[in-house]
This record gives structure tokens, C-alpha cells and sequence, in this order.
């Protein structure tokens, strides 16, 4: 498969690179592949949570749990940005 990364995101893979974070273009994008999928797989796993809350009865606002959420995002995002995993 080939990709074209957008200009815009190319200075976010050359500081990745530059910092040491990354060892070249296919590395950055493979870990950058990897965090996609444990955010999804977290976000799966948030739903499944989510389902099994309303199907017990106890619940909560949907604006609780969207709050929630993007504060999850945040974390992750923030951890992305120090090359955290």
C-alpha cells in the first residue's frame, strides 16, 4: 500500500523523526497506526461498557458520558503528543 501523507501533517512526522521518536517516515506512521487502534480498541471497549451499564439499569446522562469521553481523547491526544503509548 502506498499513502500520501498531506503537507500539513509532514512537519509533525519530520519532528517525530528529528526528536528521535521515530527512526523514518514508516516507523512514525506505524506507531501513529498503533495508537489508532488502542484509542478504537478503547473506545470499543467504552461502548461494550456503556451497553452493559444501560442493560443493568443504572444509568447515567448522555452528557456525562460524552463529557467523559472527550476527556479520554484529551488524555490520549496529549499522551500522543509526548510519545507516550
Amino acid at each position: 500500500m502506498s499513502i500520501v501523507v498531506p503537507s500539513d501533517l509532514q512537519p509533525i512526522i519530520r519532528k517525530a523523526i528529528t526528536s528521535g521518536r521515530g527512526t523514518d517516515e514508516l516507523d512514525v506512521v506505524r506507531q501513529a497506526l498503533r495508537l489508532y487502534a488502542h484509542v478504537e480498541e478503547r473506545r470499543e471497549s467504552l461502548r461494550c461498557a456503556i451497553a452493559k451499564g444501560v442493560q443493568s439499569g443504572d444509568s447515567i446522562s448522555g452528557e456525562a458520558v460524552f463529557r467523559e469521553l472527550e476527556q479520554l481523547a484529551e488524555r490520549l491526544a496529549a499522551q500522543a503528543e509526548d510519545g507516550a503509548p
